[in-house]
């Protein structure tokens, strides 16, 4: 049937990368291959233009380089993803066998959009948003 039809054509775009960071800023042996990759390529292609003396010199250059900016990057990316969570914070947690939205007033804890309106409602989480954005 149809499943078979998608798992043919899943199969069909080879091996899958799993590029993945973790909540430290860890990152899976995929990416890591990819920094590598990266590495390579850049001290290859642009040793000279740095004023480095072989492409062996340049690849710690750009490894230095590119890990910090990636690092840096994944950081901060978590840290701004934990910030848009904050909104939750005090949020019910649904009941097993309850709908999402309920009749009562329950907040349907659907999306971030319906908590702050909830949120305004009761007055909690912020009421209304992070500081700042009152």
């Amino acid at each position: 049937g149809s499943r078979d039809a998608v798992s043919s054509v899943l199969r069909s775009f080879g091996t899958v990368r799993s590029l993945v960071v973790g909540a430290y800023a860890e990152a899976s042996d995929d990416l890591h291959q990819l920094f590598d990759c990266v590495v390579e390529s850049a001290s290859k292609q642009h040793w000279r233009r740095i004023g480095a003396r072989s492409a062996k010199e340049a690849r710690s250059y750009f490894a230095t380089t590119l890990r910090r900016a990636w690092g840096v990057h994944f950081a901060r990316e978590f840290a701004r993803h934990r910030i848009r969570r904050v909104v939750f914070v005090g949020a019910p947690r649904r009941q097993p066998g309850r709908p999402l939205a309920t009749a009562d007033g329950d907040w349907p804890a659907l999306s971030a959009g319906e908590f702050a309106a909830h949120a305004l409602r009761v007055g909690g989480a912020w009421a209304g948003g992070p500081p700042g954005r009152r």
